[in-house]
């Protein structure tokens, strides 16, 4: 590449590029068929809507168990089928050491190990706390100011 960088500023003499240009057409040609080409494999994700989830509760068991993250929606469902779905993909984390985390109100997200699902929250202070070393902050401000 940068020799040919070098031979379009005329740096250096051209060589016989027949080879590199039949290279490059064909790493083209790899690049395209893998990108036209369907991906082979499963999903990582499977989403999971409303009664869905509970005709399919074995098959989301066995994606759990194959490794793959669910996400369930269970917002317009009876109340005790919705419930019923839940504590049985609690149990299924439960027992591969998985998590369940609600995403929002009826949505939840299933993982087979906690390290492929990670929270991030923030971090709240103390207001006691803060207000201490504001007040220790002005203080110190006080004193400097006052004693030069």
């Amino acid at each position: 590449m940068l020799r040919a960088f070098l031979e379009l500023l005329g740096l250096v003499e051209a060589e016989d590029t027949e080879l590199e240009e039949e290279y490059f057409q064909d790493e083209q040609e790899d690049r395209k068929q893998r990108f036209l080409s369907s991906p082979t494999g499963q999903a990582s994700v499977v989403i999971c809507r409303q009664d869905n989830c509970l005709l399919y509760r074995e098959a989301l068991a066995k994606a759990l168990h194959s490794g793959q993250i669910i996400i369930a929606d269970l917002r317009r469902m009876e109340k005790d089928e919705g419930q019923g779905i839940l504590d049985f993909l609690c149990g299924v984390a439960y027992t591969i050491h998985g998590s369940v985390s609600r995403l929002c109100p009826g949505v939840f997200i299933v993982s087979p190990r906690r390290t492929l699902v990670e929270e991030w929250e923030e971090q709240q202070d103390d207001d006691a706390e803060s207000d201490a070393l504001l007040t220790e902050g002005v203080e110190d401000i006080e004193r400097t100011s006052h004693g030069s």
